[in-house]
């Protein structure tokens, strides 16, 4: 997992340094992903579930990897 993430971080520096990021990136599920992130904080804050912050995980990390990988795809 750590690996999917160094290489998300990887593509978007890239797309940074050539000032493209916006061009090149689908942003359409930052919306959704950014819901995700502010439960999981909240969660993180309250300590009250274990499983709760896994299954956000769970659910943020393919919409982020799917934004990435599926538009260099296209």
């Amino acid at each position: 997992m750590f690996r999917v993430i160094e290489d998300i971080f990887a593509r978007v520096d890239e797309y940074i340094e050539k000032d493209t990021l916006i061009q090149e990136l689908n942003m359409s599920a930052l919306p959704i992903l950014n819901e995700q992130f502010v439960k999981l904080i909240e969660f993180l804050v309250s300590f009250s579930d274990k499983n709760w912050c896994v299954y956000l995980l769970g659910q943020a990390i393919p919409l982020l990897t799917e934004t990435v990988y599926i538009t260099d795809n296209q």
